[in-house]
């Protein structure tokens, strides 16, 4: 299994352009759930959720034995310990005050984010930089990652 799959492409510059087309839900679903999230068309929402129900569907009617194949290999392989939830973790006590501003957009993606196993490496992080607002903001996330 690759490990850098397309998160790049959804978490480009152009990630609000893309994501409103909401082609590539299904591809990587521990970034695709914070940036649903994130969205805020509820239609874009349901798009999301019939493509990605109709993208399963067909996967399950050519290959039906691959979500019990994943889930082996995934508990099997020795990089299974390199994805770790936040939120287990020391530092989840500043991620849930995200939780306070959970009918804010970047609140919810933050929060979001907080939930979902990631991988040590930047590409996981990248939707966290739709967070700041300003260019201060923007430079400030840039040093501290």
């Amino acid at each position: 299994m690759p490990s850098t799959q397309s998160s790049g492409l959804r978490c480009s510059f152009r990630a609000r352009w893309w994501f409103r087309r909401s082609d590539f839900v299904a591809v990587k679903p521990n970034l695709t759930l914070p940036l649903l999230m994130y969205q805020r068309s509820r239609y874009a929402v349901w798009w999301c959720a019939i493509g990605t129900a109709l993208l399963l569907g067909v996967s399950l009617i050519f290959q039906p034995r691959w979500p019990i194949d994943w889930v082996t290999h995934f508990r099997d392989s020795p990089f299974a310990g390199l994805y770790q939830v936040p939120l287990r973790s020391w530092y989840c006590l500043p991620l849930l005050l995200a939780a306070l501003r959970w009918r804010q957009r970047e609140g919810r993606l933050l929060l979001g984010m907080a939930c979902v196993p990631q991988h040590g490496f930047f590409y996981d992080q990248l939707p966290l930089m739709l967070i700041p607002s300003t260019r201060d903001e923007i430079r400030f996330m840039w040093a501290c990652s």
